[in-house]
């Protein structure tokens, strides 16, 4: 049974059912039993874990959420969802339970058959608010069949859980959406080979080694002569850059030295915008080869309200800013710079796809009434934009998503979410509630907006 935390003053219900009885249930029975305990509850407000990153931000998550700032530490991320590592909690008959056991006890009620079946009774995705005040590290996630055949690998060779060789912490993809709320600056996708190199050569009369790290050099600026458009250009550059780093670090820094130098010259007139990243990404990572990755990534400005889409094995990094994130319900992260952890440049060199990409942002599109939705690539998640009027959202008006849904109040919204007997649930600034499969139909009032995470489309 779950108890609504609504107060006894409003038009709303309480569950009158046996907590005692509820928690001397098996689990088994829970799950043969659970709908018709829980089905009297609409909508879960959810306690959210912080993540607390060196890249994050001191005051911009507190102030989307009217919090005290600035905080103790630096806040990165709000995770809000069922990953088994750090889940979101509920109240459950009156005690904390997280919303990954609770999944677990009843799936058909919180995913319905469908999704249950679709993801193997596992939440579908993620939602995050995201703060970078730093940069996060250059990364790439792994595709599905890699996930897997990674997962089983460590787990065979029995690599802890929170090693920081560690990679595959769980089966899954990491397709991702990031909606900015503010203006947000990224690196996403490789440029054209010969972007790469309109930036990469003027590094060469900037940087000086002897001895083999000379030769390393070498290497490097002849792969730039060399290099098109096509896969194999763009994927010798960065197997030669990154073996450079790996293998040759005196000839790393010294490249890293002559592109600080020459941002400072011919490339700020070849790109500003790079050159100027270039410098202050030097500044955060003064050691770090990954600081001359806005070079041959592209760097991208998202504005509000447009979302940025990222499939396996882009090479990417938010940069500054914040944001709405979904993704497929995973942690799983290859790294490549900006980092003090643990880069595996084998596994990065199999996941990185070594072609250029064009980022493209999106805003949403209006599908009905008070609704928009982001694009939608990936089956684990789809994101909508809800505005107040009321909106009615129902699964029939092609809105309401499949399985499970979560519920995120913008930073300045006020709302009331409402189900077709009545009950109901305030949330505003920041807070966040999951409605189950089993709750239908919904209605939003109030004032602002809402981001509405689903499992995706088939």
């Amino acid at each position: 049974m779950f108890v609504s935390t609504n107060s006894l003053s409003g038009n709303r219900r309480l569950v009158n059912l046996s907590i005692k009885k509820y928690f001397n249930l098996s689990v088994d029975r829970r799950v043969r039993e659970g709908y018709g305990i829980l089905m009297d509850v609409a909508f879960y407000p959810l306690h959210n874990p912080v993540k607390h990153y060196a890249w994050g931000s001191t005051e911009r998550i507190a102030r989307f959420q009217h919090r005290r700032f600035p905080t103790p530490q630096p806040e990165a991320e709000v995770w809000m969802g069922a990953h088994p590592s750090d889940s979101s909690m509920l109240q459950i008959a009156g005690r904390r339970c997280s919303l990954w056991q609770a999944v677990a006890d009843n799936p058909e009620y919180w995913l319905g058959s469908q999704v249950a079946r679709d993801f193997d009774r596992q939440f579908p995705f993620l939602l995050k608010i995201l703060a970078a005040e730093k940069a996060l590290s250059i990364q790439v996630h792994p595709t599905r069949d890699q996930a897997e055949r990674g997962f089983r690998f460590e787990e065979q060779h029995a690599v802890p859980h929170d090693a920081p060789h560690r990679i595959y912490r769980d089966r899954n993809h990491k397709p991702e959406q990031m909606v900015a709320l503010s203006e947000f600056q990224a690196m996403c996708g490789f440029r054209t080979g010969s972007a790469i190199a309109q930036r990469m050569r003027p590094l060469h009369r900037y940087t000086s080694v002897s001895g083999r790290d000379e030769q390393a050099l070498q290497e490097l600026w002849s792969v730039l002569e060399m290099i098109s458009s096509d896969t194999d250009g763009i994927g010798s550059f960065f197997r030669t850059l990154m073996a450079l780093q790996t293998d040759h670090p005196a000839a790393a820094a010294a490249l890293l030295h002559g592109g600080v130098q020459a941002a400072s010259a011919e490339l700020a007139e070849i790109d500003a915008f790079a050159a100027a990243w270039v410098r202050r990404l030097s500044r955060q990572f003064p050691d770090d080869p990954g600081a001359l990755a806005p070079l041959y990534l592209n760097t991208v400005s998202i504005y509000p309200g447009e979302a940025l889409t990222l499939a396996a094995g882009i090479p990417h990094a938010y940069l500054d800013g914040l944001g709405v994130e979904v993704m497929a319900n995973s942690d799983n992260v290859i790294r490549a710079g900006l980092t003090v952890k643990h880069i595996d440049v084998p596994s990065l060199v199999d996941t990185v796809r070594c072609r250029s990409f064009v980022p493209d942002t999106a805003g949403p599109q209006p599908v009905a009434d008070g609704v928009e939705q982001y694009p939608q690539v990936f089956r684990e998640f789809a994101l909508f934009r809800l505005t107040t009027g009321p909106v009615r959202i129902t699964r029939d008006a092609g809105c309401a998503g499949r399985g499970p849904r979560i519920l995120l109040a913008d930073s300045d919204a006020q709302l009331r979410i409402v189900d077709t007997q009545g009950r109901w649930e305030d949330i505003s600034g920041g807070s966040a509630v999951v409605i189950p499969h089993a709750t239908e139909e919904f209605r939003l009032q109030g004032t602002g907006c809402g981001y509405l995470a689903t499992a995706g489309a088939v």
